[in-house]
């Protein structure tokens, strides 16, 4: 591809480079530059794109692109742009020949519930012939091929790969997970989506935000990046939707409401019946009413059905497509997932690692449980420390007994981040502190009677812990699965 294609919609401050150079690829990683590759220069939180120039250089760059001037170089030309990550994202979405415009694009945004509406989604496109890829926080999935997520929205390059691969197997559309960072650092820049879902907001990420009023803005977003044509769906029950649709009518999108509480609402939910099993209830949507048998348990889970309902509606397909697809999922990995050999008493597994998401998580539980609900989480290292207090007080006013243990540490000492949980706990609260969360698991399966119900908050479908710059293998679903079988052995 021409260098001039590359940068169409690149606002570019000054070009020293032949605008009919032919470019081989793009990259950002200088080891992974090839002869007549264009080098992308980011300045990172750890290293600055511009140091490795003379790597890129010595591996065949044929043009580099940067922010800073930069001396000229013998047989290498020179782009300099007002932003780097922004030029990056229009490049990649280029040099794949703008692969969004081909496909049917949904974004769900929100600080929870965005991988459980992204699968009820993926579901019900399944069967109305609009064949999906998946890119999201558990795996990518382009047809049947299944590759690991190492970030739930991938960098510029590789989420246009993936897209262009989507159309080269002759899938139709993209359910896409669109995290904070992923909007903040312009991953998505070079997207644009039919239908942006904005699910919910709280507090999360804000040791990289810092504020909440910042964190939301990055969520917003995602709403400057619809097509012409394109529709908002948004949580009507959330304090901050009337921002959220602003933005979006701001944008001309048309807006689509969901909720259970607040009037108004296109698409709702009513003769909500919860059990352990899953939850039913009537869809009431533009298009005519219907009833929904959920296999996933939770009022939340409500509200992800009917925020995929609404996204699905705003698309133009029919209810009996939604029902359809809603009804097919089972499950979704790492999030209120069951762990039964036949206890006795329930154990979950589940993300949940925010104070909302536990809140919800533990609520949801309590109503499905007729003995006590013993509670084990811990928060992440080198993250927001705000939440863990607010996350201690919400595990002990909701579970019976709390176990306090390590989640992903990173570089933080376990016991201070436990500490700082343990903070927020009001006197005279039942807990205890086990800082192996292999050993934690075990203690409160052990001590689980029938009628109970354990909840292991934080991780879900993750298969690691970090521990200081070290991924260790480890899965709650499997740390359970082994004390479960001790316990039944006897």
């Amino acid at each position: 591809m021409k260098l001039r294609e590359l940068l169409r919609g690149v606002k570019t401050i000054e070009i020293d480079a032949d605008p009919d150079a032919e470019i081989e690829g793009v990259a950002h990683d200088s080891r992974k530059v090839r002869p007549g590759y264009l080098f992308v220069c980011i300045t990172g939180f750890r290293h600055d794109g511009h140091d490795f120039i003379p790597d890129a250089v010595s591996r065949g760059a044929r043009i580099v692109l940067s922010e800073k001037r930069l001396p000229p170089m013998d047989g290498v030309g020179r782009v300099r742009v007002e932003d780097s990550r922004e030029a990056l994202a229009i490049i990649a979405s280029n040099f794949w020949r703008n692969p969004s415009s081909k496909l049917k694009v949904i974004g769900i945004t929100g600080t929870n519930g965005k991988t459980t509406t992204s699968y009820l989604i993926r579901s019900i496109l399944s069967r109305s012939g609009l064949r999906p890829a998946l890119i999201g926080t558990i795996r990518y999935e382009l047809g049947d091929k299944l590759l690991p997520a190492p970030n739930t929205t991938p960098d510029p390059i590789e989420l246009q790969r993936l897209m262009g691969e989507a159309i080269g197997l002759g899938l139709k559309s993209v359910v896409m997970e669109v995290s904070s960072h992923g909007l903040q650092l312009r991953r998505v820049d070079g997207v644009r989506f039919d239908v942006g879902v904005f699910s919910n907001l709280s507090r999360d990420h804000l040791d990289f935000h810092g504020t909440f009023e910042s964190y939301r803005e990055a969520k917003l977003r995602l709403f400057d990046l619809l097509k012409p044509d394109g529709k908002a769906v948004i949580n009507a029950d959330d304090p901050s939707a009337d921002i959220f649709a602003r933005r979006a009518a701001l944008n001309g999108a048309d807006v689509v409401r969901f909720g259970l509480r607040c009037g108004g609402a296109d698409v709702t939910a009513s003769d909500i019946r919860l059990s352990i099993a899953g939850t039913s209830f009537v869809l009431h949507t533009p298009s005519g009413d219907i009833e929904v048998d959920l296999k996933l348990p939770g009022e939340y889970n409500v509200y992800n059905a009917i925020a995929a309902a609404a996204a699905a509606a705003a698309m133009g397909i029919g209810v009996e497509a939604i029902k359809e697809g809603l009804e097919a999922v089972t499950s979704v990995p790492g999030r209120f997932e069951r762990v039964d050999l036949g206890q006795g008493f329930g154990v979950i597994i589940d993300y949940a690692h925010t104070p909302d998401a536990l809140e919800r998580l533990l609520r949801a539980v309590r109503k499905l449980t007729e003995g006590r609900v013993i509670s084990v989480f811990g928060c992440g290292g080198d993250r927001d420390k705000g939440k863990r207090p607010e996350m201690g007080r919400i595990s002990a006013e909701l579970a019976d007994h709390t176990i306090v243990t390590s989640d992903n540490p990173r570089s933080e000492d376990p016991m201070e981040i436990i500490e700082q949980i343990v903070a927020g706990m009001p006197p005279g609260s039942s807990y205890e502190v086990i800082p192996d969360r292999f050993e934690a698991i075990g203690r409160a399966i052990r001590m689980a009677r029938p009628g109970d119900c354990v909840v292991i908050a934080g991780k879900g479908h993750e298969d690691y812990q970090i521990i200081g710059d070290e991924r260790i293998p480890f899965s709650d679903r499997e740390a359970a699965l082994e004390h479960l079988r001790e316990v039944l052995r006897g």
